[in-house]
């Protein structure tokens, strides 16, 4: 990898193997506007583990915490930060397709052309170069727009009230609006506003392009392009091939944070929310995958809970799931927070939400390392097993041979014939990644893991569905 660029991970439980901490120096007299820019009204992206004086005079060593962005992050002095998904071989590009449907073509080409060795920040910032080198082939349209001006006779539409308002009338001017045909339409600004952003994140050989694009565009005008911007664009004919170039532009925007000066210097970013990725991508695939069968899908949100997901089909709640971006099943979270979510929907008069039906799902990105999940596994069984025939000799290594063993679809023999009974569906589960983790009165939890690096394997994720259906929704 490149030394031009501080290469990190996103705040995670295995920091040995996936670091998430590094250092910047930053120059004393801006060490304020430096921690104002570490945050903004989305959330913290760095949290500051401790400060100390730097060896280079002037300057302090801030020792700094990922936290859940991902993306890219530019501090004055200091090489960009790429912050990469904790979650090996994660297909982000895959899950943005899911979580941003507007813009699906772009990530659909992203997905084809991006280099397993470059993160897909930088390929969203390439292939919006290359799709403007396409449009730069023919010259810069001129194009309409609106504009209001004070002249001295009337010419166009004249805007009385504000003429009399800035008392221009008592002067012989109007103030009147009219279309003109010019180069420096918003079409255009747009355009010039997106390069200007990515200037401040994008490496020697990327920032050489973006230069000369933005002299191809001298003279157009420097606006700060906001959502009515985009919410007031329309395409004909003759700027149909703006439409494109534009979706790279909103997508590039609106997860652009452009920082507080820090002396002639500011912060700048490019970050994706992934807890929030990987929770829309959840819901999204659900849709699509259960909606064939009317199965309706959606965020619950009221002032107590927010459960992430609810299955429902003929106003009958089905299935409640809660996305969890992380390595490691946490009873004392996880499950108790869906297990306040399944408490409240039941005293919810409205809401049809029938005993048979009452399971949970905490769905885990599938990692190389399942050890918490076979643990928890094993601990609800080494309970069931007390209840049903007193057998305390039942260890966790022996069930987890067995696992292996069934895994390789290797015949096992247990003495204990009980226990074979009562692990032959359990195995089943556990081989696909299903673990009951839970079990609370008439209502059982789950584990159910996924492979965020399959995602784009349709045969994997029709596996995956069917599995869910099978077990929970087939009644």
């Amino acid at each position: 990898m490149s030394n031009d660029f501080i290469y990190v991970y996103e705040k995670n439980e295995r920091s040995e193997e996936k670091p998430s901490v590094f250092n910047l120096e930053i120059p004393e007299m801006y060490q304020k506007q430096f921690q104002e820019n570490i945050s903004d009204e989305r959330g913290t992206f760095f949290q500051i583990v401790k400060s100390f004086k730097a060896k280079k005079p002037g300057y302090k060593t801030y020792n700094l915490q990922t936290t859940d962005y991902i993306g890219i992050f530019s501090f004055p002095e200091n090489p960009p930060v790429i912050i990469q998904p904790k979650i090996p071989k994660a297909d982000f590009l895959q899950m943005l397709k899911y979580v941003n449907l507007e813009q699906f073509h772009i990530f659909e080409s992203l997905i084809q052309r991006i280099s397993p060795y470059e993160t897909f920040f930088m390929a969203i910032i390439k292939m919006f170069l290359n799709e403007l080198n396409k449009f730069f082939k023919n010259p810069i349209q001129k194009l309409y727009r609106e504009n209001i001006e004070t002249l001295k006779s009337i010419k166009g539409k004249l805007l009385i009230s504000q003429s009399l308002k800035e008392l221009k009338l008592f002067h012989g001017e109007f103030v009147c609006e009219f279309e003109i045909f010019t180069k420096n339409s918003i079409h255009n600004q747009i355009i010039k506003y997106t390069l200007y952003l990515l200037q401040f994140i994008s490496y020697d050989n990327l920032l050489s392009k973006i230069n000369y694009f933005l002299k191809r565009f001298k003279n157009i005008s420097l606006i700060k392009i906001q959502d009515y911007h985009f919410n007031n664009l329309t395409y004909n004919r003759f700027t149909a091939h703006y439409k494109i170039i534009h979706d790279f532009c909103k997508m590039i925007i609106k997860r652009f944070t452009f920082g507080k000066k820090i002396g002639q210097y500011s912060c700048h970013s490019l970050l994706f929310y992934s807890s929030s990725i990987y929770e829309i991508f959840l819901r999204e695939l659900l849709k699509e995958l259960l909606g064939p069968d009317n199965f309706k899908v959606y965020k619950y949100s009221d002032k107590k809970i927010q459960p992430d997901i609810v299955v429902e089909r003929n106003f009958q709640i089905y299935l409640l799931c809660d996305a969890k971006y992380k390595f490691n099943y946490e009873r004392t979270t996880d499950y108790r927070e869906l297990l306040d979510y399944m408490t409240e929907l039941k005293k919810k008069e409205d809401i049809d939400f029938p005993k048979k039906y009452r399971n949970g799902i905490l769905i885990y990105p599938f990692t190389d390392n399942i050890e918490s999940f076979l643990k928890a596994h094993y601990s609800f069984i080494k309970e069931a097993l007390k209840e049903k025939n007193g057998n305390r000799e039942f260890n966790y290594t022996r069930y987890k041979a067995a696992f292996k063993l069934y895994e390789a679809k290797i015949s096992i023999d247990i003495s204990n014939k009980v226990l074979l009974e009562f692990l032959k569906d359990d195995f089943k589960m556990v081989i696909s990644n299903l673990f009951l983790v839970e079990r609370y009165k008439n209502e059982s939890y789950y584990a159910y893991l996924i492979d965020l690096s399959q995602i784009n394997n349709k045969t994997y994720l029709n596996r995956w569905i069917h599995i869910l259906v099978e077990r929970f929704l087939s009644g």
